[in-house]
């Protein structure tokens, strides 16, 4: 892409050149088809505590379309080394 003149409004990117770019290594792995369904894909993920929170991280940097976080836990002092910050 060019860059615009000294003056000029830059080019708006469409949303999806946008996410394409957000998830391109996603694409590469998963394949165009793949990465489609990621993002039509609904995950439940049930408990935040150590493993679930970083589950879910790498589930959102991985363009699934949806996540649904269920944790009953309260955040506290006894727990907070295992909360993703």
């Amino acid at each position: 892409m060019p860059l615009p003149m000294i003056g000029q409004p830059a080019p708006a990117e469409e949303p999806a050149l946008r996410t394409h770019r957000r998830f391109d290594r996603a694409a590469r792995l998963v394949g165009e088809p793949g990465l489609h369904a990621l993002m039509r894909a609904r995950v439940l993920v049930v408990g935040m505590g150590g493993v679930g929170s970083f589950a879910a991280e790498a589930l959102a940097r991985s363009a699934v379309g949806e996540l649904v976080l269920i944790d009953f836990d309260d955040v506290c002092v006894t727990n907070a080394n295992r909360q993703l910050h």
